[in-house]
């Protein structure tokens, strides 16, 4: 009789878990990476970034070059708008500079959205 209650217990907890990680499942999905609708121009001082999206980009982080090794980060880009940053303003880990004579490779922007995901864009020269 015991045995009986419990897959009975055992039985009702999966079909009413089951559902639930599904659903939970399908919400975790939404928070995934975005692709950007961004676009970035660089000439020989600055790059300038350009947000053509709907949503606006907050605390992003621009990459430059292998392995992202100078980075510049911690502002907000409104949707619609565009941002010029010297390449000066870009630094790796050691605090050097990106170098002025030096033409970027890659370049990558990272940030949260406001729905709480997160984007992400990429362009390589």
């Amino acid at each position: 009789m015991v045995k009986r209650k419990l897959v009975f217990c055992a039985l009702f907890c999966l079909i009413l878990c089951v559902p639930l990680l599904i659903i939970y499942k399908s919400n975790s999905n939404e928070k995934s990476l975005v692709q950007l609708n961004a676009s970035v121009r660089v000439d020989e001082s600055k790059f300038t970034i350009s947000n053509n999206d709907t949503i606006d980009f907050v605390n992003v982080k621009l990459f430059v070059n292998e392995n992202y090794k100078y980075v510049y980060r911690g502002f907000n880009l409104k949707a619609g708008e565009s941002y010029s940053i010297w390449k000066a303003e870009f630094s790796d880990q050691k605090g050097r500079l990106f170098p002025q004579n030096q033409n970027p490779v890659k370049f990558s922007i990272w940030c949260d959205l406001g729905n709480g995901g997160n984007g992400v864009y990429y362009k390589k020269w």
